[in-house]
C-alpha cells in the first residue's frame, strides 16, 4: 500500500462534522473526548483523501477503507498500539453515529481489530518520591519570599495534598467551590458534583489534606466562589495545574503529572490493604476492573525483578 504522509489535517465542510460533534454531546461524551474523536477522525479524512484522491464523505466509508488505514498507521506510520485502539475508537464513534443518522446501512467499524498490547499498570510514585514531593510544595511556603510567593505556596500545597491523599482529578479540583469542603478537627470531606462522566461523589479527608487545605482557606478567605483562584481572582485553569504540579515536581526531582498522584493516591490504599471496592469509590471509577489496574506490578516492580536475574 501506499505510504502516505498526513501532515495537514484538511476537511471540507461538510455536514457530518457538526452532526457527530452534535451526537457525541448527546452521548454524554466529556468535551475533552469530543475533541479527541474530532482530531482523530479529521486526521482520517484527511489520510482518505491523500490516499484515494477524492474527498472523504462518510457516505462512501468501506471496511476496506478502515483495514488499509489500520496498516498505515501501525505498519507505515508505526503509532504505538495505545496510539491506533484510541484512533480505532473515535471511528468506530464515527461509524455508530453514522448508521443510528442513516447515513451507512451497515456499520463497516464491525471487525476493526485493536492492537494488541501488553497493558502497563498506571505510573504512580513510591512513598520516598512522595515524600520529596510535600516536602518541597512546604519548602516553597516556608522559603517563600513575597507576599504573592507564600499565598501561591500555600495554595499549590493544597493542590497536591488533594491529588495525593483525595485521589481528586486535576478537572475535578478546579470546579470546587468553598461549599464543597467541610473541615473539622477530626475529620473533613470534599463534593465532587460533577466527576468524569458527571458523577457526584463524596471523599473523606485525612488528616494531612485538612492541615493543608485549612491553611490555605486561612489565606484565601472564606468568600463564596472556586477554592483554588488565579492570581487575578478566576477559577483556576486545569494548564495551571498541570504546570505547577511539574514545577514542583522538577524541584523535588520527581517527574510527574497529575494523574500520576492520583494513581499514588489508590496504589496506597491498596498496599494497605484497602478493599478495591473502597478505592473504587473513592476515586470514583465506573467499573471495579478500572481500580483493579492499580494492583498489577508498576515499573518499578518490572526493574527490580530484571535487576535481580
Amino acid at each position: 500500500m501506499q505510504t502516505v504522509a498526513v501532515r495537514e489535517i484538511v476537511v471540507a465542510a461538510n455536514f457530518w462534522v457538526d452532526d457527530f460533534e452534535y451526537y457525541l454531546n448527546e452521548g454524554g461524551k466529556s468535551e475533552r473526548t469530543i475533541q479527541s474523536y474530532l482530531l482523530d477522525v479529521r486526521s482520517f479524512a484527511s489520510w482518505y483523501a491523500q490516499a484515494n484522491g477524492e474527498e472523504f464523505e462518510v457516505k462512501h466509508l468501506t471496511s476496506f477503507d478502515l483495514r488499509a488505514y489500520r496498516v498505515y498507521a501501525l505498519d507505515d506510520r508505526r503509532v504505538k498500539p495505545a496510539t491506533w485502539n484510541r484512533w480505532r475508537a473515535s471511528l468506530m464513534a464515527l461509524c455508530g453515529w453514522a448508521v443510528a443518522a442513516g447515513v451507512l446501512n451497515q456499520d463497516p467499524s464491525n471487525g476493526l481489530e485493536a492492537a494488541s498490547i501488553v497493558e502497563m499498570p498506571p505510573r504512580w510514585l513510591d512513598r520516598s518520591q512522595v515524600n520529596r514531593l510535600m516536602r518541597q510544595a512546604e519548602r516553597l511556603v516556608n522559603g517563600a519570599g513575597t507576599n504573592y510567593g507564600r499565598w501561591q505556596a500555600i495554595r499549590d500545597q493544597a493542590l497536591l495534598a488533594l491529588m495525593v491523599y483525595a485521589g481528586l482529578r486535576e478537572s475535578e479540583l478546579i470546579s470546587l467551590d468553598v461549599c464543597d469542603v467541610e473541615i473539622g478537627e477530626r475529620k473533613g470531606r470534599v463534593i465532587v458534583r460533577h466527576g468524569k462522566g458527571g458523577k457526584y461523589r463524596e471523599v473523606p479527608l485525612a488528616k494531612e489534606v485538612r492541615r493543608a487545605l485549612g491553611m490555605w482557606l486561612d489565606v484565601r478567605g472564606a468568600d463564596p466562589g472556586a477554592i483554588f483562584q488565579s492570581k487575578r481572582g478566576g477559577r483556576l485553569t486545569r494548564r495551571a495545574v498541570i504546570h505547577r504540579v511539574k514545577e514542583i515536581g522538577r524541584l523535588a526531582d520527581v517527574q510527574i503529572s497529575p494523574h500520576d498522584l492520583r494513581h499514588t493516591c489508590a496504589k496506597r490504599m491498596l498496599d494497605e490493604g484497602t478493599p478495591l471496592t473502597v478505592v473504587q469509590k473513592v476515586l470514583g471509577h465506573s467499573r471495579l476492573d478500572t481500580t483493579a489496574r492499580y494492583v498489577t506490578p508498576g515499573w518499578g516492580d518490572l526493574e527490580r525483578a530484571v535487576e535481580r536475574i
